[in-house]
């Protein structure tokens, strides 16, 4: 595993490894659910942005220039993008940019197969609340979605 800081340069980061990878699964994300004070904030979606669609198409093009044998990518994306839940606009919008850009990166490269799946609500420190609220199960489902990524 590597640390990724998105806000600096991928390719002096991919560096530090010491073998090839076969497969990059990007998990970067900001605090997701934060207070609001209007129905849209530029400044959250551009954060969100930055780091679901620009680092993240950064990062993969670093990494095929490095490794241009193949390589799979797991981005997970959010049920979010098609149930559009109150409060999370700019998430939602972000998220569906860096789905168009997993559609794009898988299409047009040979080398590269990106694995984009839509994840339910799952129990993290980004979603940990002191009232119950339903959550999939995550090795349920998770754990055939890393099996499709290694096979």
């Amino acid at each position: 595993m590597l640390p990724y800081d998105i806000h600096a340069a991928a390719t002096p980061q991919l560096a530090g490894l010491n073998e090839v990878p076969n497969q990059l699964y990007y998990f970067a994300t900001p605090g997701i659910f934060r207070p609001r004070s209007g129905l849209f904030s530029s400044a959250r979606f551009a954060e969100f942005s930055r780091f679901y669609a620009s680092a993240f198409g950064e990062l993969v093009e670093a990494a095929a220039r490095q490794w241009p044998d193949g390589l799979r990518v797991f981005y997970p994306s959010s049920v979010a993008v098609a149930e559009r839940p109150p409060g999370m606009t700019e998430y939602a919008m972000a998220k569906a940019a860096g789905e168009v850009l997993c559609a794009d990166l898988d299409a047009q490269s040979k080398t590269l197969r990106v694995m984009c799946p839509r994840l339910p609500r799952l129990p993290t420190d980004q979603t940990a609340t002191l009232m119950p609220v339903r959550a999939a199960d995550p090795l349920q489902t998770l754990l055939p979605l890393l099996r499709e990524m290694a096979a």
